[in-house]
């Protein structure tokens, strides 16, 4: 679990020196489940200060080397600014901290309706680049032997009995991999003020199967306003707007519902080891069944 970082704990005068801002102020950013952000407004401009709570000095540097990278590819997204010394990640006590550009615009807590094609376009976009010359790992967002160890002590019998019963570790993939964002939910898509989308939060971008990647951008975005489903009306938007610009393969819509139920689970699995207490890790479970149903109304109308 992560340790947040408060402001009081990074030397502000002394960053706006490194990273020559002049005078600053700050305030908390809400939402991230690993790292601690901030936006800072400066006689320079506008930027956000993200502590890395969840990295060491190694993927500190890589996560801000991936950000860059994406940016460079034309990618909407904030760049990373170096510090005075051309440094992307700068030391400040026992923190890494990375400074980005701040990207005006809104954040929504359930994206509209009108915006979900251009979300499956973006994705679609991502999954169009360059794989070969990103340097990403391979399969890094799957479910994994490790995600699983320490249910036998979860005391919450219902969650465990569904994970152990619903958890299939993935195959490795066979078909075309591509470049995947991992984690396409609303608080890492920001509508811009001219209405196109942005996209942040890289920490878990790899080269993976890109049906895995739309059951992820599905969990996230298609959920239906109560969340306990997978709303098909949503979800045809997505798709609509992804298939703009790539081919969906009847094949790969067929396996759309399982990426959408491990997904789920790897995401229940993470909660879970992250809070431990609560019910977040729970509130995928109904979700995953909406899947699973919508999979069986298929196949059973193919047979008739």
């Amino acid at each position: 679990m992560a340790t947040y970082t408060g402001l009081d704990q990074l030397d502000l005068p002394g960053l706006a020196t490194r990273y020559g801002l002049g005078e600053v102020r700050a305030e908390p950013l809400v939402g991230g489940a690993v790292n601690s952000s901030f936006r800072l407004r400066s006689t320079a401009g506008e930027f956000v200060l993200t502590a890395l709570d969840g990295h060491d000095a190694a993927s500190a540097v890589e996560l801000a080397r991936r950000t860059r990278m994406f940016a460079a590819l034309g990618v909407p997204t904030g760049d990373v600014v170096p510090d005075t010394s051309g440094a992307l990640v700068t030391a400040v006590g026992p923190h890494q901290v990375m400074l980005k550009q701040w990207l005006a615009g809104r954040v929504h807590t359930s994206l509209p309706e009108s915006l979900l094609r251009d979300a499956g376009e973006l994705l679609a976009r991502l999954h169009l680049l360059p794989a070969t010359a990103t340097g990403l790992p391979s399969g890094t967002r799957r479910l994994a032997e490790a995600d699983l160890a320490g249910l036998e002590t979860c005391t919450d019998r219902e969650f465990r009995d569904w994970v152990i019963e619903t958890a299939v570790l993935p195959d490795p993939h066979t078909g075309a991999e591509v470049v995947c964002h991992g984690d396409l939910f609303m608080d890492n898509l920001v509508e811009r003020p001219d209405g196109s989308l942005a996209v942040i939060d890289w920490e878990t971008a790899s080269i993976d199967d890109p049906v895995f990647d739309l059951g992820m951008a599905a969990v996230g975005l298609c959920q239906s306003p109560a969340g306990d489903r997978i709303d098909p009306a949503r979800l045809t938007l997505l798709l609509d707007g992804y298939t703009r610009l790539r081919p969906l393969p009847d094949a790969d819509r067929a396996r759309l519902p399982d990426a959408i139920v491990e997904s789920c689970v790897l995401l229940a699995v993470h909660r879970y080891h992250r809070r431990g207490t609560g019910r977040a890790h729970r509130q995928l479970i109904p979700v995953a069944a909406s899947a699973r149903t919508r999979a069986r109304d298929a196949e059973s109308q193919a047979i008739h």
